[in-house]
Formats: C-alpha cells, sequence, structure tokens
C-alpha cells in the first residue's frame, strides 16, 4: 500500500518589507520535517499495509501555499523572470533544509528500513572521492558551487573527470550515435533527449540532419537547455564561489575561446 504523510507550508509569512527570508523558510522546513518523521509514528493506520509501508519506507511529502500571494506582496508579476527565479529559490531551500533535517534524523535514530540499496543510498562519485582520500566539505561545496561538475578541480584525477561528466560536458554526437545502436532493437521509436547550453539554427539543423543521417524517427524529443538565471546556491561559501569563476577563466584562454568558436556543434556539443 503506497502512503504519504503530508504537510503544508504557508509562504506569505517569510515575507518581511518585500523581502523573502529564506533562512526563516529553511528553519520552519526542518521542524516541519521532525514533525513529519513523529507522524508516522504515532498515526491512526486503517489497515496493516498502510502501517507497514509507512514504517518501512518512512515517506514525506511538503507542500506550499499561498505562492501567488508572495509574489503580489513583492511586487512580482507571476509571469516575470524575477517570480520564476524566487520559485526555484524557495524549492531549493525547501528540499535543502527537509534532507539537512533528515539526515540528522538518521544520524540519531538510524536510516529508514529501505535505505539500503536506494537511490539514496548510492553515491558513486562520492564513495571514489571518499576511496581516493578527496571528499572533503571543502571539496563538497566546490562541486555544488559549480553545479555538479568536477572537469575544473585541479585534485581529482583526469581518468575520474572522464568519468563523471555531466551533460553538459558530453558531445550530443554521442548521444544521437548511441541512440541509433539501440533503434535495432526498437519496433518504433524511442524518446531522445539532447542537451545545448546555448542552441542556434546552425546547430540545431546540423543536429537534426545528422540524427536522420542515422535513422533515427524521433531526432529529438526534448531540447534542454542552460537556465538564464542559476538558482541561488544558499549552502556554498561565497569564496568557493569565487574559486569556481576563477577556475573557469583560468581554462578558458582567449586563444581557445577562439578556436572554440570556429568549431561546429559536433565537436563543441
Amino acid at each position: 500500500v503506497a502512503v504519504c504523510n503530508l504537510a503544508s507550508i504557508g509562504l506569505p509569512m517569510f515575507v518581511t518589507d518585500g523581502q523573502f527570508d529564506h533562512d526563516k523558510l529553511c528553519e520552519v522546513t526542518k521542524v516541519v520535517t521532525r514533525n513529519l518523521n513523529k507522524v508516522i509514528d504515532i498515526n491512526y493506520y486503517p489497515v496493516p499495509e498502510a502501517r507497514k509501508s509507512n514504517m518501512r519506507h518512512r515517506p514525506i511529502g511538503i507542500g506550499v501555499q499561498g505562492l501567488a500571494d508572495v509574489f503580489m506582496k513583492m511586487r512580482m508579476p507571476f509571469d516575470s523572470e524575477p517570480a520564476k527565479k524566487l520559485n526555484r529559490e524557495i524549492m531549493e531551500t525547501i528540499y535543502y533544509a527537509s534532507c539537512f533535517a533528515s539526515n540528522e534524523l538518521a544520524q540519531k535514530l538510524g536510516h529508514y528500513e529501505s535505505y539500503e540499496g536506494s537511490p539514496a543510498s548510492k553515491g558513486i562519485l562520492l564513495k571514489e572521492l571518499t576511496d581516493l582520500g578527496l571528499w572533503n566539505s571543502k571539496m563538497k561545496n566546490r562541486i555544488l558551487a559549480d553545479k555538479g561538475s568536477v572537469q575544473n578541480i585541479p585534485e581529482i584525477p583526469a581518468d575520474v573527470k572522464e568519468i563523471y561528466k555531466t551533460v553538459w560536458e558530453l558531445k550530443m554526437r554521442t548521444l544521437i550515435d548511441m541512440a541509433a545502436d539501440r533503434g535495432a532493437f526498437i519496433d518504433q521509436s524511442q524518446s531522445l533527449n539532447l542537451f545545448l547550453a546555448a542552441p542556434d539554427m546552425a546547430k540545431l539543423t546540423s543536429m537534426h540532419f545528422y540524427a536522420w543521417g542515422k535513422g533515427l524517427k524521433t531526432g529529438c524529443y526534448y531540447l534542454r537547455t542552460r537556465p538564464a538565471v542559476d538558482a541561488i546556491k544558499f549552502t556554498v561559501e561565497h569564496s568557493k564561489l569565487v574559486e569556481v569563476k576563477e577556475a573557469r577563466s583560468a581554462s578558458a584562454t582567449p586563444d581557445a575561446s577562439a578556436r572554440a568558436a570556429q568549431r561546429s556543434w559536433s565537436d563543441l556539443e
């Protein structure tokens, strides 16, 4: 039996003098997380299957209400870019705070029964960096600051960098080639998502014709692009963000940038 334990946070209470208080939202979310964990233990269960499922997985769902009111109080049109940015930041704060409180509970009470083998328990990169003696809070912050990329961190070996690439660091030609290889075993078609940080007509045309030439019926299902604005990294020290920017600048020399601009999408992406 699937069960979920729910709570809703009223967002307007975090707006003061036209500013949204993320620190206060973070603390309230931690309280909500701890309370929902207690609800699982003391709740009434109409059938034993519901109790067994709840105790085994301890699932919680934290929702929000009053988002439109927040935008009004902060004088933001609902469909404006500042509103979209704040929406992402609010969800990031809630997610971080809930995970933080869950980790604290796990340290005190132990992990939930079905944790072993779950996606949350399998930190592949984390394990490798731990084995190499490279994992610490500084390394974590540097990876978070660079949006999950390890390419600009000198301490990480080159062979590890080759294995752990974000989708933005992969060539789309490779994704299309692998999709074409899978096509021989698919009766109809497959949903292939491609990723271009800064798409233009030339890149899109080359990409679609290449996929067509490989025999793909669906050249691209979703095209993902880089967001115009990144969510604020509340959990990363400002100094770490500066370090990442400096590392990027050092790796992108003027000559390298000029050469890169002359390459086709298949070389770049």
